[in-house]
């Protein structure tokens, strides 16, 4: 879950995470990189998106996408989503990106139901008292909560351990895809099927 508020970075957080995983070699269902879904449910598939999929693709020094990885959805309401996830799923997606769970109005079960299989990013507004936006529920059930304050993001809880990944980084950094080291951002690893 990537929380904060209105302008924060939240979005392009998630865009550049969804977009480095699309990109690494050797991880995804087919031995490329995990095969993801973007959902813009504030933006849509329009220029809005577009554009800030060129902005990412520029820090990732505008490298060549496989032909629908990752796919951007023109879906914005949460039934449409529902279905377009759920077949996204029976076609071997790994990941999907969900911005926004405050906008499209789901609940921590209907994540839950979704991500069966495949990973899945949120992004989530914050309430005016700091917390995500829509209850303490989702931050309690996510395995990984950062929060994003002016283009900072912060980890603030993990279930994972994950060896040389930093506390805070820039928003901008996550789509450095360079072997692990001290200062490098790490992608989070998937939870194994059966482990909880």
């Amino acid at each position: 879950m990537i929380s904060g508020p209105s302008g924060s970075g939240k979005s392009t957080l998630a865009m550049n995470m969804g977009l480095s995983l699309a990109l690494q070699g050797g991880q995804g269902s087919k031995g490329g990189g995990l095969k993801v879904l973007l959902v813009s449910a504030e933006e849509g598939a329009g220029p809005s998106t577009v554009r800030r999929l060129k902005q990412c693709l520029g820090y990732l020094d505008n490298p060549t996408l496989s032909v629908g990885n990752p796919l951007v959805s023109d879906k914005r309401a949460l039934r449409d989503v529902h279905d377009e996830v759920a077949a996204f799923e029976r076609e071997g997606g790994d990941l999907v990106v969900v911005d926004s769970y405050t906008v499209l109005g789901c609940s921590s079960e209907w994540c839950a139901s979704i991500a069966t299989t495949m990973g899945i990013i949120l992004v989530v507004h914050q309430n005016g008292r700091g917390g995500p936006m829509g209850g303490e529920r989702i931050a309690y059930d996510c395995d990984t909560h950062v929060q994003v304050k002016e283009f900072q993001a912060e980890l603030i809880k993990t279930r994972w351990s994950v060896a040389g990944a930093p506390a805070v980084w820039r928003v901008d950094d996550v789509a450095k895809i360079t072997p692990p080291k001290v200062g490098a951002v790490v992608p989070f690893p998937r939870r194994k099927e059966g482990v909880s």
